[in-house]
């Protein structure tokens, strides 16, 4: 839905301007409250019949250029204000005593209006209008010589202000534009190099993760295998600790690259459709959590969704595991499956009965290596949902945490369910 359109688009553009654009609203503002000085004085002091309908006509015309939106227009359409404004210097100096007039010094604000805010040709053009309007009473053969010097000085300075200004501006524009052409140079450059830095070190973490993997299942396979040899022994303990930390390692490997491939964009997600159903129920198959209930809700019907089921997989294992990790032995594990009240989402929920989230510390719950209090000597790196998280926002869906009144935390995650006409209309 599109906004309200602003009610004096001329001084509130609701949009960013620029130089010139700046320049006209500061005019405007100057000219509101010029003509509501000159309104107030009229009022309280002169009573000049003469004055009362040049003061009425300022006072429309200035809200109704307020009222254009000159940030539409051609820049040079604002130099129909200054030629206003000169036409109304004109009429109120000629009733003001004409050559001899005290408010000729008006003629300066036409002179900016034409001037600062139109391009250099335009400007200087005008500009040599209001000066030539400004000593049209010089062609009044009843000027006093007084009032003939004081207007020539005042049109030379007219006519020298309408070279400079328009030129002065232009320059001011290319200093501005060139500023932001650097800046704007010098952020690419920058943006280029945070990138090859970003792929540098996502390179160098491939690298290391290739070298330290195959050693590291090395071991781990070696220690499993010296445990079966010497089961019973003092030494089982040992080589069975070794293994442990060994897969310890790599699940912190497999993390730290994931988080890598996020962070650089370059994480492997190869969408096709999916029954998140079959997918949700081989996922808690294939987990090792005979210590706690695993219940199981809504997977009985298909459920249709574009994603990578290795990567989505690799999300349910890790939101079961944790509910399995941070709960009590024997504590039942919720899963759910279903369709957010739109229909456009499914939906899947993991809750565990633990002791849940300090509200302190929630908002570190997707934050990279948070470990919260509750996790006290459990291990883990922190980065389970992290990387979580930015594998469902790469399937563009969402994930959250919810805290039940019965205790626990019920972590959640929706990705987009296939649309009618997507796969042939699969659902």
């Amino acid at each position: 839905m599109r906004g309200t359109p602003p009610l004096l688009p001329g001084l509130f553009p609701g949009t960013v301007l620029d130089l010139d654009g700046t320049i006209r609203r500061v005019i405007l503002v100057l000219l509101i409250g010029f003509t509501t000085v000159a309104a107030v004085v009229y009022l309280l002091a002169s009573r000049d019949d003469h004055l009362v309908w040049p003061i009425a006509a300022a006072l429309v015309a200035v809200l109704a250029a307020a009222a254009v939106p000159w940030h539409l227009l051609p820049r040079q359409a604002f130099g129909a204000v200054g030629v206003a404004i000169a036409a109304w210097i004109a009429w109120v100096t000629e009733l003001t005593g004409g050559s001899a007039s005290p408010l000729a010094p008006l003629w300066f604000i036409a002179l900016a209006a034409v001037a600062l805010s139109t391009p250099r040709a335009a400007g200087t053009a005008l500009g040599l209008v209001v000066a030539a309007a400004a000593v049209a009473p010089l062609l009044s053969p009843g000027a006093a010589t007084d009032d003939r010097v004081r207007l020539e000085l005042l049109g030379g300075v007219l006519a020298g202000g309408a070279i400079v200004l328009p030129w002065t501006m232009e320059r001011v524009r290319q200093l501005l534009a060139a500023a932001r052409t650097g800046h704007g140079a010098d952020e690419r450059e920058t943006s280029a190099e945070v990138q090859r830095v970003i792929d540098a070190r996502h390179e160098y973490l491939s690298l290391v993760a290739h070298e330290l993997r195959n050693p590291l299942l090395g071991i781990r396979a070696a220690a499993r295998a010296v445990a079966k040899d010497v089961v019973g022994r003092q030494s089982e303990e040992m080589a069975l600790g070794i293994a442990t930390e060994a897969h310890a390692a790599l699940e912190l490997l497999d993390g730290l690259t994931d988080v890598a491939s996020l962070e650089s964009g370059r994480i492997s997600i190869v969408l096709r459709p999916t029954d998140l159903a079959q997918l949700l129920a081989e996922s808690v198959r294939r987990l090792h959590v005979e210590a706690h209930r695993v219940v199981l809700h809504g997977s009985d019907f298909p459920v249709r969704v574009m994603a990578d089921d290795a990567r989505i997989g690799q999300v349910i294992r890790n939101l079961v595991g944790n509910a399995a990790k941070y709960s009590p032995e024997g504590s039942e594990i919720e899963i759910s499956l279903g369709v957010s009240p739109d229909r456009a989402s499914a939906i899947v929920r993991v809750r565990d009965h633990g002791p849940g989230i300090p509200p302190a510390e929630r908002e570190r719950l997707f934050q990279k290596f948070a470990r919260l209090s509750t996790a006290g000597a459990t291990r883990g790196s922190g980065l389970g949902l992290y990387i979580s998280r930015g594998i469902v926002n790469d399937h563009q869906g969402e994930m959250w945490a919810d805290w039940p009144a019965g205790g626990g935390t019920v972590f959640s995650f929706g990705i987009p369910l296939i649309g009618e006409d997507a796969e042939g209309g699969l659902r």
